[in-house]
């Protein structure tokens, strides 16, 4: 516009400037607000990749210290067959064989069924 137009109608040119500031405004509000999401969205993933790697951690931990139990339990059981069998107490050995192989499929049983329900946690 013309410095006469600027001169005749101010307050036109008030009000476009206001209507220019009002939408500027608004724009900076709304890519504020889409930043925020993303940062949101981005903060949300990161927490979860953490979390999965965490009971990844957690659950690798658990197999190597049920490794460990085992390797102690079977040096255990072997040391104690043997000396049932040495004075001559072989049915019971057999007994205590499989009673503890029993207690061993259970107890696997038990954390596969618990990795199961944390992988359907995961996915869902």
């Amino acid at each position: 516009s013309s410095p006469s137009t600027r001169l005749k109608c101010p307050k036109l040119s008030q009000t476009l400037s206001s209507q220019k500031d009002t939408q500027l405004s608004s724009m900076k509000a709304r890519l504020e607000e889409r930043r925020k999401m993303k940062e949101q969205k981005l903060k949300e993933k990161q927490e979860a990749e953490l979390q999965k790697i965490r009971e990844e951690e957690e659950l690798e931990q658990f197999r190597l210290e049920e490794e460990e139990a085992r390797k102690k339990e079977k040096a255990a059981l072997t040391a104690v067959v043997h000396d049932m069998v040495d004075v001559g107490m072989d049915a019971k050995a057999q007994s205590l064989i499989h009673h503890l192989l029993s207690q061993r499929h259970l107890k696997a049983r038990i954390v596969l069924e618990k990795e199961q329900k944390s992988h359907l946690k995961t996915v869902i």
